[in-house]
C-alpha cells in the first residue's frame, strides 16, 4: 500500500477515536509506520489531513456510495460518535469544511442520518446529556 494511503487510513482511525483536537500526528505516524515528516510531505498539516477525512466522509457517505456505505455501516457507531463530538468540540472547523463541499443539502442528510440511527443516539444522548436539538443550534447559513 502506498505511503499516502497508509497515512490517510491511520489518520481516519485516529480522528474517529480522538476527534481533531485530541488526535496526534505522532500516533498517526506510528500507526502508518512512517516518520512524521512524511505526513507533512503528503498532507502538509493535521488540518489538511482532517479536511481530507471530512471530505471523504461527506462526499462518499452523503452521496450513498454503496462500497463506502458498507464500510461506514460496519463502523456506524464510530461515525455517529465522531460527528456528534465534532459538532460539539470542533464545530467551526467541521462546518467550514462541510460548507466548502459542493453539496448544499449536507445538513439535511446529516440530520436524517442521525434520526435513522435512533438506537445509537438514544444511548449516546443518555451518556452525554446532549439532545438532537443541540446539533441544530447556531449553525451558520450555507450562503457563502
Amino acid at each position: 500500500m502506498e505511503t499516502s494511503k497508509r497515512i490517510y487510513l491511520a489518520a481516519r482511525r485516529e480522528f474517529l477515536k480522538y476527534g481533531y483536537h485530541a488526535s496526534s500526528l505522532n500516533r498517526i505516524a506510528l500507526d502508518a509506520a512512517v516518520l512524521k515528516p512524511a505526513i507533512h510531505y503528503y498532507y502538509r498539516s493535521k488540518s489538511k489531513l482532517y479536511e481530507a477525512f471530512v471530505n471523504e466522509l461527506a462526499t462518499e457517505f452523503f452521496d450513498k456510495n454503496e462500497d463506502m456505505q458498507s464500510f461506514y455501516y460496519q463502523r456506524k457507531s464510530d461515525y455517529i460518535w465522531f460527528l456528534l463530538t465534532e459538532m460539539h468540540n470542533n464545530r467551526p472547523m467541521l462546518l467550514e469544511i462541510l460548507n466548502k463541499i459542493d453539496r448544499k443539502d449536507w445538513k439535511t442528510i446529516l440530520i436524517e442520518f442521525f434520526l435513522s440511527e435512533h438506537q445509537y443516539l438514544t444511548m449516546i444522548f443518555q451518556m452525554t446529556g446532549q439532545s438532537l436539538l443541540s446539533l441544530n443550534t447556531n449553525l451558520p447559513e450555507l450562503n457563502h
